[in-house]
């Protein structure tokens, strides 16, 4: 996937959003070097239905690997996550 600098962090390019169809991706720093926060919409993902309130979230960039047990809000059809959680 494509991504791209900006302040804080890194992005996915305009270029990988139309051929992804993902609407936003952002990687984005924190205080502490060994822990970052990541957001992702992706409305036109098909889930089937189900209980989506508790997930574990993983991302991994090439050797790093870094997850952590998130708890899903639903509204209106659609989960979110309540806050971003920092992946460890």
């Amino acid at each position: 996937m494509a991504m791209e600098g900006v302040s804080g962090g890194w992005r996915i390019t305009r270029a990988e959003r139309e051929r992804t169809g993902i609407e936003r991706f952002r990687i984005l720093q924190t205080g502490d070097p060994s822990h970052f926060v990541f957001d992702c919409v992706e409305r036109r993902a098909g889930l089937p239905a189900g209980d989506y309130s508790q997930v574990e979230i993983e991302l991994v960039i090439a050797n790093d690997a870094g997850s952590a047990a998130a708890n899903l809000i639903a509204r209106r059809g659609d989960w979110f996550l309540p806050k971003r959680p920092a992946i460890r």
